[in-house]
């Protein structure tokens, strides 16, 4: 499942933008107040019909539209925000049944500032780091080993985003707000790259720094200041903060039912040696 075109009218921020991704990476570029995090927050809301967003427009409707390529199946999501409310919008039956069977769960949705508080670094996110770089063929160009609490800022968020991308299933759609907050030029260079070797997942990224960069890249203007106050409104701790404590959850399961079962053997093997 992959993310086609989105167009986007008289929600706040904008009056009408329409936006283009390919199926690899895309690099939403803007400074700080474009509304990036907000993008993807709207992207996310199509997926989650949870109130995600609340948006109040008196005067007009207002909506996104998203096509989206779901296999072999076109499909269209429609949501409507009109003076208070908002809906789906399906022009078919047939268009209801494509939603019922789309895969919702596999769309991720992370943000870099949470990235370090809602999981503890351990020896098995750096094993996960590591095969997730064999997998891509890209070993020689990070420098891991798990040094507990005596590793940088730096190093531990490159082992958390690389362990994050191992972890995410494939033919899944991420949705990444500011991720390379803690790492230098050349390792978001790096982890770019890394990107863009993961043939079966779709990346939408944000960044405030803007150049030329080897990917899909969207480029939003800050908005004037007279409709700053009508923008979309959403709890981002909410919706950022979700995905990850369920994807780290699982691992961290894992992790403690090997524990246990190591504890066990431990225990059995001492008392044979009795």
């Amino acid at each position: 499942m992959i993310i086609d075109t989105v167009e986007i009218s008289n929600l706040g921020l904008w009056e009408n933008i329409f936006l283009k991704f390919d199926k690899g990476i895309n690099i939403i570029q803007g400074e700080n107040g474009a509304g990036k995090t907000t993008l993807l927050a709207l992207l996310y809301s199509l997926f989650r019909d949870s109130g995600i967003i609340k948006f109040t427009n008196e005067n007009q409707e207002a909506y996104v539209c998203m096509n989206l390529q779901n296999y072999k199946e076109k499909l269209v999501l429609k949501k409507v925000y009109k003076k208070g409310q908002s809906g789906y919008f399906v022009s078919s039956f047939s268009d209801i049944k494509k939603i019922a069977r789309m895969d919702e769960e596999k769309v991720f949705i992370f943000s870099g500032e949470f990235l370090d508080y809602d999981c503890q670094l351990n020896a098995k996110m750096v094993k996960n780091a590591v095969k997730l770089l064999k997998n891509v063929d890209m070993e020689g160009h990070f420098s891991l080993a798990y040094e507990g609490l005596y590793m940088s800022q730096g190093q531990q968020s490159i082992i958390r985003i690389l362990n994050m991308l191992y972890l995410i299933p494939s033919n899944s759609i991420l949705l990444l707000d500011a991720p390379f907050a803690k790492v230098d030029l050349k390792v978001r260079n790096d982890l770019i790259e890394v990107m863009k070797r993961l043939k079966d997942m779709q990346i939408i990224l944000t960044t405030s720094v803007i150049e030329e960069v080897e990917a899909n890249a969207i480029c939003l203007i800050r908005a004037c200041k007279n409709i700053i106050s009508t923008r979309p409104q959403f709890d981002y701790k909410k919706i950022f903060n979700n995905n990850m404590k369920q994807l780290m959850s699982g691992q961290e399961k894992n992790e403690e039912e090997r524990q246990a079962y190591e504890k066990l053997r431990v225990k059995a093997d001492n008392k044979e040696g009795r």
